[in-house]
């Protein structure tokens, strides 16, 4: 989702109003064999595209902010950058029960 949010920002920085294609949830994780991936590696991953994108966010001027593109869910929608970037910190709060579940003895020891 964070690589995805990213490319999306960037193809509206570039263009104007440009039309967001679906995600595909359900596919990527077929396609991407989700469930047979090392979650160690999953979760390095996520961390490195979590901060690429928020390091994309913040080199944003208000104008950047400003701009929009039409998402395509739950039903297609103009909405700004700055939805975008809210947007994404909501999915990646709201699935961090999941990754935290799926990553199991691959998380790292808290003190």
């Amino acid at each position: 989702m964070f690589g995805v949010q990213r490319q999306r920002l960037a193809l509206a920085l570039r263009e104007e109003r440009p039309v967001f294609v679906p995600m595909e949830r359900d596919e990527r994780a077929i396609r991407d064999a989700y469930n047979e991936q090392n979650p160690g590696t999953v979760l390095a991953d996520l961390a490195a595209a979590a901060d690429t994108l928020a390091d994309a966010v913040d080199a944003l001027s208000e104008a950047d902010l400003a701009r929009v593109g039409i998402y395509p869910w739950p039903q297609p929608q103009v909405r700004s950058l700055l939805w975008l970037a809210r947007h994404s910190v909501h999915e990646g709060e709201h699935h961090l029960l999941d990754v935290v579940r799926g990553a199991g003895s691959a998380l790292p020891a808290v003190d």
